[in-house]
């Protein structure tokens, strides 16, 4: 899988603490073509892997062959997912929160699980490092500038 992490960075260390990550998954595969059912077992799944607690899920299907949305609200965020099974694609979004400098862990706990739900499914994940220090973002600029096409391209693991 294909993986770009764009870190926040602050002119003064001392006070900059992210206050979590945030991965965009794209995905091409099997789990686009999952029911509801199946789509919330998969991030309640995803969410016990990262040590996440589910508050509420609501998942909703276009009708026979549209694809499906849905979302986990976690006490630490939320995952949620969009799917275009005529496209056999599936957008993913897992934001997970935490006062823990580790906290990207669980974020790749929950991606993990979507691999191991299709292993012949390609994969591309940007993590985002969610901060605003100060009253000011200080995303590095150079970072940002990276998500380009290249990056955009699906890359088997």
């Amino acid at each position: 899988m294909q993986k770009n992490v764009i870190r926040a960075s602050s002119p003064n260390p001392a006070k900059f603490r992210a206050k979590g990550f945030h991965a965009i998954v794209e995905h091409a595969g099997l789990i686009s073509h999952l029911d509801c059912v199946q789509l919330e077992a998969l991030l309640r799944e995803a969410a016990t892997a990262a040590n996440a607690r589910v508050l509420v899920a609501h998942f909703h299907d276009f009708g026979d062959g549209l694809g499906n949305t849905g979302v986990l609200m976690l006490a630490e965020s939320h995952i949620s997912i969009h799917t275009w099974p005529e496209d056999n694609y599936a957008a993913i979004d897992i934001f997970v929160c935490s006062d823990k400098h580790s906290a990207m862990e669980p974020v790749e706990a929950a991606i993990d699980v979507l691999r191991s739900a299709d292993r012949q499914g390609r994969f591309f994940c940007q993590i985002i490092e969610r901060a605003m220090p100060g009253n000011k973002s200080h995303y590095n600029a150079e970072a940002l500038r990276g998500i380009n096409q290249q990056n955009l391209q699906h890359a088997d693991s």
